[in-house]
């Protein structure tokens, strides 16, 4: 694989420091009230805080709307990734 450098675009690693949420259910409904009482029981804690959704856990025919999901959050001071 070529390693030249391009003009067109950079590509490297980094590192960014930030929530992972894990997303185990496909039921959006059930997993936002369990986010809200989380967010409630500690008011302001994850305000602005970048997240990274992982859907890795859900099964090979569950689906959830992860835009939708990720307005919700956003909706709640965090910045889905």
């Amino acid at each position: 694989m070529s390693q030249r450098p391009t003009h067109l675009f950079d590509l490297r690693a980094g590192a960014i420091d930030s929530l992972y949420l894990t997303v185990k259910t496909a039921d959006l409904a059930a997993l936002q009230a369990a986010l809200q009482a989380r967010f409630d029981a500690a008011p302001g804690f994850y305000a602005d805080e970048a997240l990274v959704l992982d859907l890795r856990r859900l099964g090979g025919d569950e689906r959830i709307d992860a835009d939708a999901l990720a307005h919700w959050l956003a909706q709640r001071a965090l910045r889905p990734l």
